[in-house]
């Protein structure tokens, strides 16, 4: 999608759900996905609507160059030592785009980071809502000091 030609001939492609729910599957959220329906509709209406997707395409064109992401956008180490506010970091443990291990490391990089994974894919929120919130309570009645 963030390739200028390829890009914009997939926005021609009019999503369904049955599109949604293979997107879905590929960020590891199968199961999840198909207990909101109510959602699914709302991700193919979004994908249908020509504003929402231009936003899209422009938002990923923004980071993601023809070999990958833009090498200005990356955080590096001594960024993440530096940061002074609580951070919690949620990940799902099969989410394609992020592994444990490098979680892990970010973690530890950043002085008050809290860590929690959960058995998920990339949206994480949507498999395990109650958990997901409970841990956001608890990160901000904490005051957020870790």
């Amino acid at each position: 999608m963030a390739a200028p030609v390829v890009g914009d001939l997939l926005a021609r492609v009019k999503p369904n759900a049955k599109m949604v729910v293979r997107f879905m599957s590929s960020v590891g959220e199968k199961d999840s996905i198909v207990r909101y329906p109510d959602l699914i509709e709302a991700l193919v209406a979004g994908g249908n609507d020509p504003i929402a997707s231009a936003v899209s395409r422009a938002e990923l064109r923004a980071i993601i160059a023809s070999f990958g992401y833009r090498r200005s956008l990356r955080v590096h180490p001594d960024e993440l030592r530096r940061l002074t506010v609580s951070t919690l970091l949620l990940l799902g443990d099969h989410d394609p785009f992020g592994a444990v291990k490098v979680a892990q490391a970010t973690a530890r990089l950043v002085p008050k980071a809290q860590l929690e994974v959960l058995p998920a894919g990339h949206v994480p929120f949507l498999g395990h809502p109650e958990r997901v919130s409970e841990l956001l309570s608890r990160f901000v009645r904490s005051g957020s000091d870790g």
